[in-house]
């Protein structure tokens, strides 16, 4: 039987703030006036407490956030916040990272569940 204690040890409050963050981007595509700026919130606190070093999860935090920004229609801060996703992207060979970066800048990208 696996070690509990161990098997959860990365999970601290940059963790914590980062899947709520991503929990609420979730309801934040159906309902975003509501959800997308807390979802923004908690993205930003993960962002705080870890640093570039949490590579694939700092990369998908910046695109989580540019999502937030899209959502309630600010597109500078969109832009802006695609622009950080892309360079901490850079960073990492996660799949998840470049496929939900290519997700979140294609054109036909559009508010709405996405699987």
């Amino acid at each position: 039987m696996a070690n509990t204690a161990t098997d959860i040890a990365y999970f601290d409050e940059a963790e914590l703030a980062g899947v709520t963050g991503g929990r609420l981007l979730e309801l934040a595509r159906w309902h975003p006036q509501e959800h997308a700026h807390t979802a923004a919130e908690e993205i930003r606190r993960a962002l705080d407490r870890r640093g570039p070093e949490a590579s694939r999860s700092h990369a998908l935090d910046w695109i989580g956030l540019a999502e937030c920004h899209f959502l309630v229609g600010d597109v500078t801060g969109a832009v802006e916040n695609t622009r950080h996703a892309v360079d901490a992207a850079s960073h990492t060979q996660s799949g998840r990272v470049r496929n939900q970066l290519a997700r979140s800048t294609s054109p036909t990208a559009s508010p709405g569940p996405r699987g």
